[in-house]
């Protein structure tokens, strides 16, 4: 009987064996546990492996890299055997699996974040970046960077008014701000009371004439009075329902006096529970072995018949906050075209025609004002470091003329 007990065992033991074998050749030979799913609504492809072992993604541990195909020269350079070695290495049966199972021993024990991005968990399990948390608990700095930044961006909008174009700037709010009630203890004991950033650039920018979208201002009167999540929790950025609700207050800056908002025209709104990409870009860092399922905001854009705007181009410049945005005014087709510059110079995308396409090169400043409408978006907690908007004034002092059309369009 005993004997019996310990060959069933063994069995058992090796028959699972048997089946991560076979899926670690399978994922090899043909990659038939990758899988494409297109996200309804939303614009966005995202891909996501379903392996018996986890072994991808995991961001931040495991790199994707291309995979070399076996010829001559691959075998002459090296770069094959070091395509193998890499799959020997972070590929290696049940690597992901014992990452994964690591972290959430660590996470459900201990409330630990295993990770090098400044992952900190709130109350709840709500996660926050770190440097949010810093910003609004410590970082606190005199008036006189602030009312720099604000001068300029007055004399910045000054132009664009004089030259016709259209101009917005929008502060869009952290999830610290907003959110301020699952932030762990040992932060709120060390708030500082003094002025944070946004309160001197709202003091500024009153003085100076220089209007602005308040996004976190507006989110705060929005959280009030909704039902619907306004941050993930278990991402860092805003969720569809604030970033939707604060394009419509970009949008109606730039039209002015007219019908109110909401201008987005959406259909199917719900509460979903199963997040994607932005909505749970924290909690992917993670890499736990159990899938988060939280509520989040979805609904589908449906485009306008008809824009003031339908004949004009425009540009935003702005950060990480900016991704929605950028996706609900391309589906809404509220412009003929859209070019989005992340942090001005990382990289750029156009949208036009209903089709999204990153482009390789950089247009200059002088470029970007080229355009009819400009949107330049500052989160909350970079208003004391606002390095992209401050290298595209510099860029656009230096060449003072602007294009009237952009190139390649």
């Amino acid at each position: 009987m005993k004997e019996k007990a310990v060959a069933t065992v063994v069995a058992l033991v090796m028959g699972c064996l048997a089946v991560l074998v076979f899926a670690e050749f399978a994922w090899l030979a043909s990659g038939f546990l990758r899988e494409k799913r297109v996200v309804a609504g939303r614009g966005a492809v995202e891909e996501s492996v379903n392996g018996l072992y986890w072994n991808r993604p995991l961001g931040g541990v495991t790199g994707a890299r291309a995979s070399i195909p076996l010829s001559g020269a691959a075998l002459a350079s090296h770069a094959y055997q070091g395509g193998l070695e890499h799959v020997l290495g972070d590929d290696i049966l049940g690597r992901g699996f014992l990452i994964r199972l690591k972290n959430e021993v660590y996470f459900r024990l201990f409330d630990v974040a295993i990770t090098n991005f400044g992952i900190v968990l709130g109350k709840g399990n709500s996660i926050y970046g770190s440097n949010f948390l810093s910003e609004y608990c410590l970082d606190r700095n005199g008036p006189g960077k602030i009312d720099d930044l604000v001068a300029r961006l007055d004399r910045f909008q000054a132009r664009c008014r004089r030259d016709g174009k259209g101009f917005c700037l929008v502060v869009t709010p952290s999830k610290a701000s907003v959110c301020p009630e699952s932030i762990p203890g040992e932060w709120l004991r060390k708030f500082d009371p003094r002025p944070r950033f946004i309160d001197q650039f709202r003091d500024a920018a009153d003085k100076s004439g220089l209007t602005f979208v308040d996004g976190p201002r507006f989110s705060q009167e929005l959280k009030a009075r909704t039902r619907f999540p306004l941050f993930p929790r278990g991402g860092i950025h805003w969720g569809w329902f604030l970033s939707n609700r604060t394009t419509d207050q970009v949008i109606g800056t730039l039209w002015g006096p007219g019908p109110g908002a909401p201008f987005l025209v959406e259909r199917s709104a719900r509460v979903d529970h199963n997040p994607i990409g932005e909505d749970c870009d924290m909690v992917n860092l993670l890499n736990a072995l159990s899938r988060w399922r939280y509520a989040v905001y979805a609904s589908d854009i449906v485009p306008l018949p008809h824009s003031p705007w339908g004949g004009k181009r425009v540009a935003i410049v702005g950060g990480s906050f900016c991704n929605k945005m950028y996706e609900a005014l391309g589906q809404a087709r509220i412009f003929s075209s859209l070019e989005f510059y992340f942090y001005y110079h990382r990289f750029c995308v156009v949208y036009a025609a209903g089709k999204s396409q990153k482009l390789d090169g950089l247009p200059d400043a002088a470029h970007i004002y080229g355009n009819d409408v400009i949107i330049l978006e500052l989160n909350e907690e970079a208003l004391g470091a606002p390095q992209h908007i401050l290298a595209f004034l510099d860029d656009l002092a230096a060449q003072p003329a602007a294009e009237s059309v952009p190139k390649g369009r």
